[in-house]
């Protein structure tokens, strides 16, 4: 199953949406970054701000970034 893919400005909102079908599902995820022209910090830190909120609610298979 696929997500919504926070490409726009709502973001907390695709994030908190995807976590519920995930969760409601009992689906575990895949976490896919977008770090297109975007400093190395920017894109650990997004990275762990959205392993962090998905791991506590439900279980994360991986992380992917896109470079």
């Amino acid at each position: 199953m696929e997500g919504t893919d926070f490409s726009n400005e709502n973001t907390n909102l695709d994030l908190e949406i995807n976590i519920l079908i995930s969760k409601n599902l009992g689906l575990p995820v895949i976490i896919v970054a977008n770090g297109f022209k975007k400093p190395i910090d920017h894109i650990i830190d997004n990275t762990q701000l959205a392993y962090d909120t998905f791991k506590a609610e439900v279980k994360v298979l991986s992380i992917i970034t896109n470079k």
